[in-house]
């Protein structure tokens, strides 16, 4: 199983926010109950919520806090934090659009340093270059800004390559359906190797 990573110049910070722990110390949260609202489904990428719940440690500071998986396990969380249906939220950088676009939403925290957000498209020789993908069909998730952002970068538009809706159902790449799709380096890529499926990981590194 061989996996390689490709990687370009910077674009702007992946976003997530909320770090509970920076703000729940403070008085003013005494004894209230407190909603977070995932970026999608329950998963282990949220396992540090998960643990500070199991383990007390919200309770210990007088919140009652209750963790909701994305309502339909695409969008970002702004129309809830915005809309006051929860007090926080854990999003991408969808976060500074909205913000610019006027929600009233406040970045609490840049938790990881870079997206784990990259393409995957099958590796057949080791000097592969995204422009192969150019006049292919490209599977593409809602809000992979990052994504784009390194697509315009090289000269990607919607003229020379095909941008087909993620199905999320990485065999498409595997049986061929599409010659790239968007996935999590932290976990789609355990996932092709599991099966043994070569694949070249082209990463914004943002």
């Amino acid at each position: 199983m061989e996996i390689e990573t490709k990687q370009i110049r910077k674009i702007p910070s992946w976003i997530k926010i909320l770090n509970p722990f920076l703000f729940f110390g403070q008085s003013s949260f005494a004894n209230e109950s407190v909603g977070l609202y995932l970026k999608w489904k329950h998963q282990f990428q949220f396992a540090g919520y998960y643990t500070a719940l199991e383990k007390g440690y919200y309770k210990e500071v007088g919140l009652d806090v209750t963790i909701h998986e994305s309502k339909n396990g695409l969008e970002g969380l702004h129309q809830f934090v915005s809309e006051k249906e929860a007090r926080y939220g854990v999003g991408t950088n969808e976060v500074l659009l909205q913000w610019h676009a006027g929600k009233p939403i406040v970045v609490i925290a840049v938790i990881f340093q870079h997206s784990p957000t990259v393409l995957f498209t099958k590796k057949i020789q080791t000097n592969q270059s995204i422009q192969d993908l150019l006049g292919k069909k490209i599977m593409l998730s809602p809000h992979v800004y990052e994504i784009l952002a390194y697509l315009k970068k090289e000269k990607f538009n919607s003229n020379n390559f095909k941008e087909l809706p993620h199905s999320f159902r990485f065999l498409d790449l595997v049986e061929g359906k599409v010659a790239a799709l968007d996935g999590y380096s932290t976990t789609q890529t355990y996932e092709f190797q599991k099966i043994g499926f070569p694949v070249m990981v082209f990463s914004p590194r943002t």
